[in-house]
């Protein structure tokens, strides 16, 4: 697992996606990274207005569906399923750990410790001194999730929440 430091902001996360999407799905890009509008595309297939059951099975996977993959349309009109997750084999999976990741909307946020599998926030550690109550985290995350989990089409939504 790596420390990502210099990964401390959303858009950030976000581009760092992009980058291993397309490494990982290099042989069937076929040397095209994704455009713009097409890594768009991807990110609305995956996340845009799903719920959290239709998230989870893009993730995990059931019998009818093969989990961490996505189809999209390319720009010149082809069609294209990219690997985004192995819910099968975790050593196919990157492993990676950022520290105060700051996202902007309505409210700024930072997230204390965010675990990333293959560039995609799936875990928010929210940390507190042990003076501080259980509680105090728990209600900041809650007030997280109103703020800035569910804002769009963020890869946040995949989050699964733990507080320490």
């Amino acid at each position: 697992m790596a420390f990502r430091p210099e990964l401390n902001h959303y858009s950030l996360i976000v581009n760092h996606f992009r980058v291993l999407l397309n490494r990982r799905n290099i042989d069937k890009l076929d040397g095209t990274l994704l455009t713009d509008q097409e890594f768009q595309r991807f990110l609305n297939e995956i996340v845009g207005s799903k719920s959290i059951y239709q998230l989870g099975r893009y993730l995990r996977g059931d019998d009818q569906f093969q989990g961490g993959r996505a189809q999209i349309q390319r720009d010149d009109g082809s069609d294209i399923t990219l690997s985004f997750f192995d819910p099968r084999d975790a050593e196919n999976n990157i492993y990676e750990v950022a520290h105060q990741v700051v996202v902007n909307d309505k409210y700024e946020n930072r997230y204390d410790v965010t675990l990333l599998i293959n560039g995609l926030p799936l875990v928010q550690i929210e940390l507190k001194r042990h003076s501080v109550e259980m509680s105090q985290a728990f209600q900041q995350i809650l007030r997280y999730r109103r703020e800035s989990f569910n804002v769009g089409g963020s890869l946040f939504r995949y989050l699964v929440d733990c507080k320490n």
